[in-house]
């Protein structure tokens, strides 16, 4: 009876022991399967965050260089716009609307007087840039000067778009500079380079699918021929 209560003891120890190293490899497969499961969302979070940064510096680059303003400053706008519920988009709008009816202020008596409310002759408008006219506008509108008029003379002098962007003027210059710079930027060289980099994706992904395109014309008639042969069916034997 001893003899057997010890073999079961053995047997028993045996089992659990068994049991543990099972459990242990179990363990061991379990985590190495969450770190690459873990390892996979963060290089699609690492990815997604590297696309969105090079897309965001291509559209500023491409915004700066329309309007011939520096693309860092511009994001600094763009930051301010942002914390005031507006966007890039209606900062990039209101400056292509400025940047024109500066252009035909010369010539249209309405926009002359519009831009002289914010303190902008017709000379100075011939050196402003369309940057520059946005945050006379918001010095104007910080300092009351065009109380009860923000409104009118924002459609008037830079479009529609521009009255999303009135509780960011009406802080005026200096806090919309200030703003932006706490929130952050890159410098100009970083944005050309994200700039250069999208171009080059751009010219990257034209090639392949040039590429992918050639390969399937060159196979589409024997697939095509394929596809036809195989529809035929065989005549029935007569019996």
């Amino acid at each position: 009876m001893a003899e057997l209560k010890a073999k079961i003891g053995l047997e028993t120890n045996a089992f659990e022991t068994g049991l543990a190293r099972l459990q242990n490899k179990v363990g061991s497969f379990a985590k190495g399967i969450g770190g690459l499961v873990v390892g996979a969302f963060a290089f699609d979070k690492l990815l997604s965050a590297m696309t969105n940064a090079i897309n965001k510096g291509d559209q500023l680059q491409d915004l700066a260089n329309k309007f011939g303003i520096s693309a860092s400053q511009l994001q600094l706008l763009g930051n301010a716009a942002e914390l005031s519920g507006a966007s890039l988009e209606s900062v990039a709008a209101a400056l292509n609307k400025a940047a024109v009816n500066a252009q035909k202020a010369g010539q249209d008596k309405n926009l002359a007087e519009g831009f002289a409310k914010i303190g902008l002759s017709l000379s100075d408008l011939q050196r402003a840039t369309p940057q520059d006219i946005l945050m006379k506008f918001a010095d104007a509108a910080a300092s009351g000067a065009i109380r009860g008029q923000e409104f009118a003379l924002a459609v008037q002098l830079m479009g529609r778009s521009a009255t999303d962007l009135l509780p960011t003027f009406q802080q005026g210059s200096a806090a919309i500079r200030t703003q932006g710079e706490a929130m952050g930027g890159w410098s100009d060289t970083t944005i050309a380079a994200l700039g250069a980099a999208s171009d080059a994706i751009k010219v990257i992904s034209n090639v392949w699918t040039l590429a992918f395109g050639n390969i399937v014309a060159a196979i589409l008639p024997a697939t095509a021929a394929l596809a036809r042969s195989s529809t035929r069916l065989p005549s029935a034997s007569k019996a």
